[in-house]
Protein backbone atom coordinates (compact mmCIF):
# COMPACT_ATOMS: atom_id res chain seq x y z
CA UNK A 1 0.00 0.00 0.00
CA UNK A 2 2.68 2.18 0.85
CA UNK A 3 4.55 1.49 -2.63
CA UNK A 4 1.24 2.28 -3.92
CA UNK A 5 1.14 5.63 -2.25
CA UNK A 6 4.83 6.63 -3.07
CA UNK A 7 4.13 5.91 -7.17
CA UNK A 8 0.22 7.44 -7.53
CA UNK A 9 2.54 10.54 -5.35
CA UNK A 10 4.86 10.47 -8.08
CA UNK A 11 2.69 10.45 -10.94
CA UNK A 12 0.78 13.29 -9.57
CA UNK A 13 3.92 15.54 -9.38
CA UNK A 14 4.90 14.75 -12.99
CA UNK A 15 1.20 15.90 -14.09
CA UNK A 16 1.74 18.84 -12.30
CA UNK A 17 5.48 19.24 -13.77
CA UNK A 18 4.75 18.82 -17.29
CA UNK A 19 3.51 21.12 -20.15
CA UNK A 20 1.89 19.30 -22.34
CA UNK A 21 0.57 20.50 -26.18
CA UNK A 22 -3.08 19.85 -27.88
CA UNK A 23 -4.44 20.33 -31.10
CA UNK A 24 -6.49 19.34 -33.83
CA UNK A 25 -7.61 19.80 -37.47
CA UNK A 26 -10.19 21.70 -39.13
CA UNK A 27 -10.15 20.32 -43.03
CA UNK A 28 -11.41 23.55 -45.37
CA UNK A 29 -11.39 21.32 -48.46
CA UNK A 30 -10.50 17.91 -48.01
CA UNK A 31 -7.46 16.01 -50.04
CA UNK A 32 -8.74 14.32 -53.23
CA UNK A 33 -7.57 12.53 -56.23
CA UNK A 34 -4.79 11.30 -54.54
CA UNK A 35 -3.10 8.69 -56.49
CA UNK A 36 -1.84 5.76 -55.31
CA UNK A 37 0.87 5.37 -52.98
CA UNK A 38 1.90 8.67 -53.50
CA UNK A 39 5.84 10.15 -52.50
CA UNK A 40 4.92 13.86 -50.82
CA UNK A 41 7.38 16.56 -50.45
CA UNK A 42 7.07 19.18 -48.03
CA UNK A 43 7.51 23.04 -48.73
CA UNK A 44 7.56 26.18 -46.22
CA UNK A 45 4.99 28.66 -47.84
CA UNK A 46 5.02 32.31 -47.22
CA UNK A 47 3.91 33.03 -43.67
CA UNK A 48 1.28 35.72 -43.22
CA UNK A 49 2.50 36.32 -39.55
CA UNK A 50 6.32 37.23 -38.53
CA UNK A 51 7.51 33.68 -37.66
CA UNK A 52 10.98 33.24 -36.10
CA UNK A 53 13.73 31.08 -37.99
CA UNK A 54 13.78 28.74 -35.06
CA UNK A 55 10.34 27.95 -34.83
CA UNK A 56 10.09 27.61 -38.76
CA UNK A 57 12.91 25.35 -38.27
CA UNK A 58 11.57 23.58 -35.39
CA UNK A 59 8.10 22.73 -37.15
CA UNK A 60 9.41 21.81 -40.22
CA UNK A 61 11.94 19.05 -38.68
CA UNK A 62 9.06 17.91 -36.43
CA UNK A 63 6.83 17.31 -39.00
CA UNK A 64 9.43 15.28 -41.45
CA UNK A 65 10.07 13.54 -38.85
CA UNK A 66 6.45 12.78 -37.93
CA UNK A 67 5.64 12.09 -41.54
CA UNK A 68 8.41 10.08 -43.03
CA UNK A 69 8.61 7.98 -39.76
CA UNK A 70 5.92 5.27 -40.98
CA UNK A 71 6.23 3.19 -43.81
CA UNK A 72 3.14 4.34 -45.34
CA UNK A 73 4.49 7.75 -46.52
CA UNK A 74 7.72 8.50 -48.39
CA UNK A 75 9.71 11.42 -49.83
CA UNK A 76 8.50 12.13 -53.76
CA UNK A 77 6.78 14.15 -55.95
CA UNK A 78 3.39 13.14 -56.51
CA UNK A 79 2.18 15.29 -53.82
CA UNK A 80 3.71 18.87 -53.33
CA UNK A 81 2.41 19.60 -49.11
CA UNK A 82 2.78 23.44 -48.17
CA UNK A 83 2.43 24.41 -44.55
CA UNK A 84 2.59 28.06 -43.40
CA UNK A 85 2.05 29.90 -40.04
CA UNK A 86 -1.22 31.94 -39.77
CA UNK A 87 -0.94 32.87 -36.24
CA UNK A 88 1.37 32.49 -33.43
CA UNK A 89 1.55 33.39 -29.75
CA UNK A 90 3.98 32.06 -27.75
CA UNK A 91 1.87 33.02 -24.59
CA UNK A 92 3.65 33.72 -21.27
CA UNK A 93 5.47 31.48 -19.52
CA UNK A 94 5.64 33.02 -16.38
CA UNK A 95 2.11 32.67 -16.25
CA UNK A 96 1.78 29.28 -17.34
CA UNK A 97 4.67 28.87 -14.58
CA UNK A 98 2.78 30.60 -11.66
CA UNK A 99 -0.42 28.50 -12.43
CA UNK A 100 1.01 25.29 -12.21
CA UNK A 101 -1.52 23.51 -14.29
CA UNK A 102 -4.60 25.31 -12.97
CA UNK A 103 -6.77 27.52 -15.62
CA UNK A 104 -5.21 28.85 -19.04
CA UNK A 105 -3.38 31.70 -17.48
CA UNK A 106 -0.67 32.21 -20.38
CA UNK A 107 -1.39 29.73 -22.76
CA UNK A 108 -0.11 29.67 -26.05
CA UNK A 109 -1.28 28.59 -29.37
CA UNK A 110 -0.72 28.43 -33.24
CA UNK A 111 -2.90 28.04 -36.35
CA UNK A 112 -0.64 26.61 -39.57
CA UNK A 113 -2.63 25.99 -42.91
CA UNK A 114 -1.56 22.97 -44.75
CA UNK A 115 -2.43 22.84 -48.41
CA UNK A 116 -1.87 19.78 -50.86
CA UNK A 117 -1.16 19.81 -54.28
CA UNK A 118 -0.59 17.38 -57.29
CA UNK A 119 2.40 17.38 -59.74
CA UNK A 120 0.60 20.19 -62.03
CA UNK A 121 0.07 22.49 -59.11
CA UNK A 122 -3.75 21.44 -58.54
CA UNK A 123 -4.91 22.42 -55.59
CA UNK A 124 -6.20 18.77 -53.93
CA UNK A 125 -6.86 19.85 -50.37
CA UNK A 126 -6.48 22.78 -47.24
CA UNK A 127 -6.20 22.20 -43.43
CA UNK A 128 -5.54 24.07 -40.71
CA UNK A 129 -4.01 22.69 -37.86
CA UNK A 130 -4.14 24.49 -33.99
CA UNK A 131 -1.37 23.84 -31.57
CA UNK A 132 -1.59 24.48 -27.97
CA UNK A 133 0.85 24.83 -24.99
CA UNK A 134 -1.32 23.63 -21.94
CA UNK A 135 -0.13 25.35 -18.49
CA UNK A 136 2.62 23.34 -16.25
CA UNK A 137 4.99 24.15 -13.25
CA UNK A 138 7.71 24.51 -15.40
CA UNK A 139 5.76 26.66 -17.99
CA UNK A 140 6.01 24.86 -21.20
CA UNK A 141 7.25 26.21 -24.07
CA UNK A 142 5.91 26.27 -28.04
CA UNK A 143 7.47 22.92 -28.72
CA UNK A 144 4.95 20.87 -27.27
CA UNK A 145 2.50 22.84 -29.55
CA UNK A 146 4.58 22.85 -32.60
CA UNK A 147 5.12 19.00 -32.19
CA UNK A 148 1.45 18.57 -31.72
CA UNK A 149 0.46 20.34 -34.84
CA UNK A 150 2.97 18.56 -36.44
CA UNK A 151 1.47 15.33 -35.61
CA UNK A 152 -1.56 16.12 -36.47
CA UNK A 153 -0.95 17.11 -40.27
CA UNK A 154 1.06 13.79 -40.45
CA UNK A 155 -1.73 11.87 -39.04
CA UNK A 156 -4.25 13.03 -41.33
CA UNK A 157 -1.84 13.22 -43.96
CA UNK A 158 -1.57 9.36 -43.47
CA UNK A 159 -5.31 9.03 -43.37
CA UNK A 160 -6.11 10.71 -46.67
CA UNK A 161 -3.41 8.98 -48.64
CA UNK A 162 -3.95 5.66 -47.92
Amino acid sequence: MKNALKIFNLLLVIAVLSSCGTGRVIVLQSVHNVPSNPGIRIQAAKDTVKTSQEISNKFSKYLSEALYTEEKICWGDDILLKYRFLQINEGNRLARWFTAGIGNAGEGSLTIEATYYDKSDKLLGKIHTEGKIGSGFFGGSIDSALEKAASEIAAYTRQVMG
